[in-house]
């Protein structure tokens, strides 16, 4: 069967582009991140928008955070979040923070990961880093589109 957290978080994902593309709220995020001048001058509460932005924020890492542990590994270690975070920033800088281009693009670059792991696992140790590179580079050519 599939995963039940790949369920759960293609919901949260549409669940955010409608929400950050058609509501007020979403519109107030799009403004006060162009400039909090013009969204004070059109009426916005800034901190209020800012406080409410941060903690859906927070509600959604830790829904994902919960996912990948009681999905995923079962446990909790010092090895759980890795490079996680800085493989997000890229991939919602990629996807031009756009959450139905993010999926597209955390899903290649979970191919693009699991590849390298297998290769990785499969060579000796000195391929390995070549592996490492490899993801790297593919990493700046896809982002200097």
């Amino acid at each position: 069967g599939v995963y039940s957290g790949w369920i759960v978080a293609v919901v949260l994902v549409l669940l955010a582009y409608f929400y950050l593309y058609y509501s007020k709220q979403g519109y107030e995020i799009a403004v006060v991140g162009e400039s909090n001048n013009t969204a004070r001058y059109a009426g916005m509460n800034v901190k209020l928008v800012f406080i409410r932005t941060m903690l859906i924020s927070g509600a959604l890492a830790g829904i994902a955070g919960m996912l990948k542990i009681a999905g995923a590994d079962y446990k909790l270690n010092e090895s759980v979040a890795g490079s996680i975070g800085f493989t997000a920033i890229t991939i919602a800088w990629l996807s031009k923070l756009n959450p139905l281009t993010s999926l597209v693009v955390a899903f290649l670059f979970s191919a693009l990961e699991k590849g390298c792991e297998s290769v990785s696992s499969a060579s000796d140790s000195r391929s390995a880093g070549s592996v490492h590179a490899l993801r790297g580079g593919s990493s700046v050519l896809f982002e200097g589109r």
